[in-house]
Order: C-alpha cells, then structure tokens, then sequence
C-alpha cells in the first residue's frame, strides 16, 4: 500500500497591516512527502472573502505545488481566516491560516 503525505512549508502567514479595501495574497507551497499522488478535491476559505485556488492535477510524490489564498479585505483590525483542504492524503484535511 502506498500512502499518501504532504507538507507545507509554512502554515500560518501574516500579512501584516493591510488597508480597507485592499486585495492581498499569499501562495502556501507544498510538498507531496508520500509515495502516491496527491489529490487535492476541494479547497474552501473560511468566509467568501478568502478565495483558495489550487492545482487540479494530481501531484507526483517529489513534487511541490502551492495554494493560492487571496483575501479582499472589507474591515478594519486584527482577523484570522482559514482554509480547508480535503485530500486524499493519510494527513487528510488539513488548515492553513491566512492572517
């Protein structure tokens, strides 16, 4: 049986101060540790103003890819946002937190 594991290299990130109104976005990479590929069926941000995108093909073990997260702020002050993975890999949904 081959199993199916991924890493990030970061799983959190701050953007910092950011202005009513502005766009920002950050790319989560990724690594496929396991000995299968990796399967990403669904990526979900925690509110419509977090928008994941993600490759669809599936990624060889070895190979990196990354996750884009774009946040389009509407609101002053501190906020923490997140966005769901669901996976076909052993480490299964996994969390990375845009803000």
């Amino acid at each position: 049986i081959f199993i199916t594991v991924f890493s990030f290299e970061e799983e959190v990130w701050d953007f910092g101060p950011i202005n009513d109104g502005d766009v920002v976005d950050h790319d989560f990479e990724f690594t496929n540790t396991g000995e299968a590929p990796l399967i990403i069926s669904s990526a979900q941000g925690s509110c419509g103003c977090t928008v994941p995108k993600y490759a669809k093909e599936p990624i060889l073990p070895g190979q990196t890819s990354e996750i884009e997260v774009r946040y389009d702020t509407k609101r002053v002050g501190t906020f923490s946002k997140t966005v769901t993975l669901t996976t076909n890999a052993v480490n299964g949904s996994s969390e990375d937190k845009a803000g």
